[in-house]
């Protein structure tokens, strides 16, 4: 089914949640929700590009080999960071971003994505 991802809302879950598939400039593109199991440097393993003040977006850079996020293998570079654990990355620094995903208390950070097919 292919709806407008503008009236999806996002959502936290313990485990991969797919939200909408819409179109978007002829390209197929993802919603979702993905629920990470931190590694014992409290990271997940991504590199994050872009964000305020010069793009308007960020996204994942690169995935790193043998990390939470290479063995869960639903994101993959180019995919837009849109929230962290609910709360909206729009308008902060990739610097910032980072920082919401390490302080988050518990062992699993959920990184809501726009994924483009």
């Amino acid at each position: 089914m292919v709806v407008d991802c503008k009236t999806a809302p996002l959502e936290t879950a313990d485990e991969t949640v797919m939200n909408c598939v819409c179109m978007c400039r002829g390209m197929m593109v993802t919603s979702g929700s993905v629920a990470l199991q931190k590694d014992s440097q409290n990271l997940i393993g991504i590199s994050i590009g872009g964000g305020a003040p010069y793009c308007p977006c960020l996204y994942i850079v690169q995935i790193f080999d043998n990390t939470p996020s290479a063995k869960d293998g639903t994101l993959a570079s180019g995919d837009e960071i849109v929230g962290v654990n609910g709360t909206s990355v729009k308008g902060r620094t990739k610097v910032e971003v980072a920082r919401m995903i390490q302080s988050v208390k518990v062992r699993r950070a959920c990184l809501h994505a726009m994924m483009f097919c």
